[in-house]
């Protein structure tokens, strides 16, 4: 049994805390999203439905993600429901957040030299150890059938050029 300080001060930063729903939070990450990718596109051509400049898909696309936001944060406002913890903020997983960026650091620093394939692995391999806890021979095998699929579609399918196998020369 937990003990809860009396009075107003606990109704108060218990309210507090709950004040903002995790819809609200991510609604402004994605308005905050769309608002940067607009600021970065800003200088490319946008062009007209028929003769469409490297800008046009990128805005359109930044648009769409900026009305999902607002829609977001509008429904996340007007929503009648009790706070639960659950729909409050939860703490940062580190571990999640530096393994997710060293998974990614990673795919960039090394398909060029390592190939899609074993850079898709790889980063896979990484990205798995995000979460504490880990099935080694499960995650192997996922990372491998991903990785081919990955490779199969991206560098065989769509003849990107991305390097399938590691450059050895």
């Amino acid at each position: 049994m937990t003990h809860r300080p009396a009075g107003k001060t606990w109704a108060k930063k218990s309210a507090l805390l709950q004040a903002v729903p995790t819809d609200v939070v991510a609604g402004l990450v994605l308005v905050l999203f769309a608002g940067l990718s607009m600021l970065a596109t800003q200088d490319l051509a946008f062009g007209s439905s028929a003769r469409m400049g490297p800008g046009y898909f990128p805005r359109i696309v930044s648009g769409l993600i900026g009305l999902f936001g607002i829609a977001i944060v509008a429904i996340g406002l007007t929503k009648r429901r009790r706070a639960r913890p659950a729909d409050t903020i939860p703490g940062v997983s580190w571990r999640a957040l530096l393994m997710i960026m060293l998974a990614m650091t990673f795919f960039a620093a090394s398909v060029e030299h390592l190939g899609l394939l074993l850079s898709g692995f790889g980063t896979i391999l990484l990205a798995s150890l995000a979460v504490p806890c880990v099935r080694p021979l499960e995650i192997a095998v996922f990372s491998l059938v991903l990785a081919a699929m990955v490779t199969a579609i991206f560098s065989w399918g769509l003849g990107l050029s991305l390097p399938a196998w590691p450059n050895l020369g």
